[in-house]
């Protein structure tokens, strides 16, 4: 503890200070009498009463007032005039409002040990080297400015505060986090997280060399929320920097990846590293295990859309997304959307029956739905009708999917068979399952129209099928009703414009009923 005789205070006390044998000149230290109370005048009784309350909230007061140490101006305690321990109250209270015994303080060493585990715990976090430095670099600022003299408990925490902005906007200059984005999606239910980390655990607490793993999935932004979910409740995971979730178009890069090496080299940080992948390019698998090369721990978790191609002995599970995996207040929210439906706005939840959004909320319609802050469902208007989308439809298919079908379709795609049919399969009722991205999508429905207009890839007569016109207005069905039944998007609103077009006689009812 420093007493200066150039503060006004200590100025106006230093020579009664040692004449009254509170402070020893010889050891600069509190004299023994004043410690335990021997010899002193009232007024040094009326003081050792004062610092003795004050320091009664520690029980061993007097080895601390032992170990307490004064470094002493040379003046100090040297003069002839007058002085009173006392000044005006005031002063004094002044005084022992700043007034604190600093003993058995750590050595540098130990003290920034302590300070780094005390960071630590304030910002959740297993390494706070980085939030340290930063802290440091403000306090020894703070001690330079000779203004400073007191730190309100306001301002420590607007410096902890600035810390927290610093780091974070450091961080998302080397790479970019990716949870605050996801997280907007939606929430997740309690249920479905303890689904996923059921799925996780086996994985996360191997101990063998598998360290790489995947999820395969419709919508990667979902299956990557429910991840995170489910991280956050597992013991070895509470802490934010423990894992880290990033989109693969930020690990693409060689900096990128040197980036995400020099993050995971930390031993203590980072055990997890979470890679959502958003197309269904080619995952490399050697390139991200080297991340993870030097660690025995750390793994790393791709989420993959459905389709593409993994090695298959790696396999965690195929996430299916639902509903149902929604929070009531995500499910609420979603409910709640508003869409302008055949000229009418109207909220999503009256346009189902109650109790039913289970079954007609499929993660397509999700996705939809919390990607679109207005949707729109138009009146059937014939104007609109696109004759290119009308295909003329047989009964039965005129050719088969079979196996020469597919070698056929994969020349022209010039991609192999197997990778193919992952992404364009005929399901046992005849309806393709997608399992690829829109464009590609888009690309095999072209090729497959060409083939269907091609009638030299046709196996069978083209006579040999009822053609759709025959079928539905058939002469035998006259006076009789026709429904017209399929699921979303399989042509019954082009089937009818197509008739409407041509003023066909028998068609009756009215194509605006269609939804």
């Amino acid at each position: 503890m420093c007493l200066s005789v150039t503060h006004e205070l200590i100025k106006n006390c230093h020579l009664a200070l040692v004449k009254e044998k509170v402070i020893d000149l010889t050891t600069k230290r509190l004299h023994s009498d004043f410690i335990y109370g021997k010899n002193l005048s009232s007024d040094a009784n009326e003081l050792r009463r004062i610092l003795r309350d004050f320091s009664m909230r520690k029980l061993i007061w007097k080895e601390d007032w032992k170990s307490c140490t004064f470094k002493l101006d040379d003046e100090f305690g040297l003069g002839e005039e007058v002085q009173c321990l006392f000044g005006p109250k005031e002063e004094i209270d002044s005084f022992l409002d700043k007034f604190v015994f600093a003993v058995n303080t750590p050595n540098e060493e130990e003290l920034d040990a302590i300070m780094k585990n005390e960071l630590g715990k304030y910002y959740n976090l297993l390494v706070s080297d980085v939030q340290f430095d930063h802290f440091s670099n403000t306090m020894l600022d703070w001690f330079k400015n000779r203004d400073s003299q007191w730190m309100t408990s306001d301002e420590g925490i607007r410096i902890f505060e600035d810390i927290k902005e610093k780091v974070d906007e450091i961080r998302c200059s080397v790479l970019i986090n990716y949870v605050t984005q996801i997280n907007q999606i939606a929430e997740i239910s309690d249920a479905a997280t303890r689904e996923i980390a059921e799925h996780l655990r086996p994985f996360l607490k191997s101990s063998n060399k598998l360290k790489i793993n995947y999820f395969t999935t419709n919508w990667p932004d979902f299956t990557a929320l429910k991840v995170i979910a489910a991280i956050k409740t597992l013991p070895s995971f509470k802490c934010t920097d423990s894992y880290m979730v990033i989109s693969s178009k930020h690990a693409q890069k060689k900096e990128d990846l040197q980036d995400l090496r020099r993050m995971f080299s930390k031993e203590k940080s980072y055990h997890l590293l979470v890679i959502v992948c958003e197309d269904h390019n080619p995952i490399s698998y050697d390139k991200y295990a080297n991340l993870v090369a030097d660690s025995e721990e750390k793994k790393i978790l791709l989420i993959v859309p459905k389709g593409t191609n993994v090695r298959s002995q790696l396999l965690i599970n195929e996430d299916v997304i639902s509903y149902g995996q929604l929070s009531e207040s995500s499910k609420n929210a979603l409910l709640s959307k508003k869409i302008s439906f055949q000229g009418k706005v109207m909220p999503v939840r009256d346009l189902i029956q109650p109790d039913k959004a289970e079954n007609v909320f499929d993660w397509s319609s999700i996705k939809m739905l919390v990607a679109q802050n207005k949707i729109m469902v138009p009146s059937f208007n014939m104007t609109r009708f696109e004759r290119s989308l009308y295909i003329k439809r047989r009964m039965a298919l005129p050719f088969e999917f079979d196996s020469q079908f597919w070698e056929n379709l994969a020349e022209d795609m010039k991609c192999s068979k197997n990778l193919l049919m992952s992404q364009c399969k005929v399901n046992s009722k005849g309806a393709i399952v997608w399992s690829a991205s829109e464009e590609r999508i888009a690309e095999i429905w072209e090729k497959i129209r060409i083939k269907l207009r091609d009638s030299s890839i046709l196996n069978r007569s083209v006579n040999a099928n009822i053609p759709e016109d025959d079928l539905i207005f058939d002469k035998k069905w006259k006076n009789s009703a026709v429904i017209i039944s399929g699921g979303a998007g399989t042509g019954k609103s082009t089937i009818l414009s197509h008739k409407k077009s041509r003023k066909q006689s028998r068609l009756a009812g009215s194509v605006e009923l269609i939804w």
